[in-house]
């Protein structure tokens, strides 16, 4: 049940008619995830869990009080996708918990996890794509969510290793758990769009009749970025590919109010562009996280999977879901002034559009 108001990070309220589930609008947008139940079109992305991509610490939350009021907000506004990664610290481990505290309101039946393999920690050194590890992967996974099936499984960052590993050790394996019913739906993830479109097509063309059921590529539909529109359709007909998630439109926290971690690989004017973006939303008394995801929604992808690690960051990500959708018309005061602000950030950024950084 939504509540009359949310106090969003600068003291805003959100109009209560945008604080409301979107699950009856997205059962009718035809979007995957097999069986009557299907994604929402907005996800919750478990990175957020971590401290290297979001300002969650879990020391600050050691009862999972948090963790666990953020999935049952999601899961009453209609979210029913949580995407994480055993790469993102113990994201895993931290919503197994959450769900199991939430399992008699929201039973298994009623929401998906995502989750990936192959990436262990940030350097090189810590991909291992082997079967053997990616089998034993699933299985530390299935612990930590404490489920005893995945909805989907993606090789994590698939550009950091060779493309045999990818096509001849993991992913027979994950075909061969979907085969057994503990993984539902099999894909890859990756930041370079080239890669993942070669990898989507050359196994599609020696698996004709099982192609890859899912790609999710991550800032490359963002303020800054808008690449992934055009490499859909070649995902789709060269991969045969069924649904593309679009993931991080806040680009690794860099269109947010904290700005980019020390890590974040864009080049330094890049930055710039977005820190005089930012200034303009701050003088607005906005987020620019709030104009980020009023972007990412316009497109219409299968899925758009934002990070959020409390109620009032999911409730923000469903308002703009519905200012997007215009289904408030009058009962959201603050549409047009956000649509013009958007317009404005975009004149900033869009000479950035065609920008891709290094990865690895």
């Amino acid at each position: 049940m939504a509540t009359e108001t949310s106090t969003t990070s600068a003291s805003r309220t959100i109009p209560s008619p945008l604080v409301r589930p979107i699950a009856a609008v997205a059962a009718s947008t035809g979007q995957a995830g097999g069986g009557p139940l299907r994604f929402s079109p907005v996800a919750l992305g478990g990175g957020a869990f971590n401290p290297q991509y979001d300002n969650y610490d879990e020391k600050n939350d050691p009862a999972g009080t948090v963790a666990v009021a953020t999935l049952r907000r999601a899961f009453q506004l209609g979210v029913n996708l949580v995407d994480t990664s055993p790469y993102y610290g113990r994201s895993e481990s931290i919503i197994g918990g959450a769900l199991a505290v939430l399992a008699d309101e929201f039973p298994r039946s009623s929401y998906f996890i995502s989750t990936k393999c192959g990436r262990y920690g940030p350097t090189k050194a810590e991909f291992d794509y082997s079967a053997a590890r990616v089998r034993a992967s699933v299985q530390e996974s299935l612990r930590r969510l404490k489920t005893d099936y995945l909805d989907v499984v993606f090789c994590h960052d698939v550009e950091f290793v060779e493309d045999r590993m990818v096509l001849e050790e993991a992913l027979p394996v994950l075909f061969d758990l979907k085969s057994q019913g503990i993984i539902k739906m099999v894909g890859i993830s990756g930041y370079p769009l080239p890669v993942l479109e070669r990898l989507a097509a050359a196994w599609y063309a020696a698996h004709p009749t099982s192609p890859l059921d899912i790609v999710l590529s991550y800032c490359h539909y963002t303020l800054h970025s808008v690449d992934l529109v055009p490499a859909i359709p070649r995902l789709r007909s060269r991969g045969g590919v069924g649904t593309v998630l679009c993931a991080s439109p806040l680009s690794m926290r860099m269109l947010t109010s904290f700005g980019p971690p020390a890590w974040h690989p864009a080049k330094p004017t890049l930055r710039d562009a977005v820190a005089q973006a930012r200034a303009l939303c701050d003088d607005r008394g906005v987020d620019i996280a709030e104009v980020a995801t009023l972007f990412g929604f316009g497109f219409g992808f299968d899925d758009f999977v934002i990070g959020a690690s409390t109620p009032e960051e999911v409730e923000r990500a469903v308002a703009n879901w519905h200012r997007v959708a215009g289904d408030v018309g009058d009962d959201d005061p603050d549409r047009e002034s956000r649509l013009e602000l958007l317009r404005r950030v975009l004149d900033i950024l869009k000479p950035f559009w065609d920008y891709e950084w290094a990865s690895p």
